[in-house]
C-alpha cells in the first residue's frame, strides 16, 4: 500500500516565532487577512498587526468552521483585496483559514496555538454544520 503526505511548504517555531509573522506573510503577499480564534484573541492582538512587512486585517472566527464562516470569511477576503490568509488559533480557525484559502485559491499561513490538534500539517478541513455537528471534509489538493 502506497500513502501520501502533505505537510507545510515552510515550518517555523522558536521563542516568539509569532513575532516574525509579518515577515512570513511578505514571503507570500503583502496583504494578509487574519482568522483569529476568539480564544486567543486578547493574546495575540498586540503582535498581528500591520508594520512595513504586510499589511493585516483581523477577523474574529465565530466558533465552527461550516459553509456559512467560510462564505462569510471569504466575502469580507474579496471585499478587502486581501493576497494571503492566515489561521490563528485552534484547530476549527485553522481548518476555516485553509477552507476560505482553497476557495480563494490564495496562499495560507497557519498559526497554531494549540499542540494537541492536526490542523496545522494536514491537508484537509473538518467542515460542520453551523450548530457543530459533523458534515463533511473537504480535501485541500496539493499543486505543483
Amino acid at each position: 500500500m502506497i500513502s501520501t503526505t502533505i505537510f507545510p511548504g515552510r515550518y517555523v517555531q522558536g521563542s516568539d516565532a509569532i513575532g516574525q509573522l509579518n515577515t512570513e506573510i511578505a514571503r507570500l503577499g503583502n496583504f494578509a487577512f487574519a482568522i483569529v480564534d476568539k480564544g486567543v484573541m486578547a493574546l495575540v492582538r498586540d503582535t498581528v498587526k500591520t508594520d512595513d512587512k504586510a499589511k493585516i486585517a483581523v477577523e474574529a472566527f465565530n466558533g465552527e468552521c461550516s459553509d456559512e464562516e467560510i462564505e462569510r470569511i471569504g466575502k469580507r477576503v474579496a471585499a478587502e483585496g486581501a493576497n494571503v490568509i492566515a489561521g490563528i488559533g485552534g484547530g476549527k480557525a485553522l481548518d476555516t483559514a485553509k477552507a476560505v484559502a482553497h476557495a480563494a485559491g490564495l496562499p495560507v499561513v497557519i498559526v497554531p496555538t494549540l499542540a494537541s490538534t492536526d490542523a496545522p500539517c494536514s491537508a484537509l478541513s473538518v467542515i460542520y454544520t453551523a450548530e457543530g455537528a459533523f458534515k463533511r471534509y473537504l480535501v485541500h489538493h496539493l499543486v505543483i
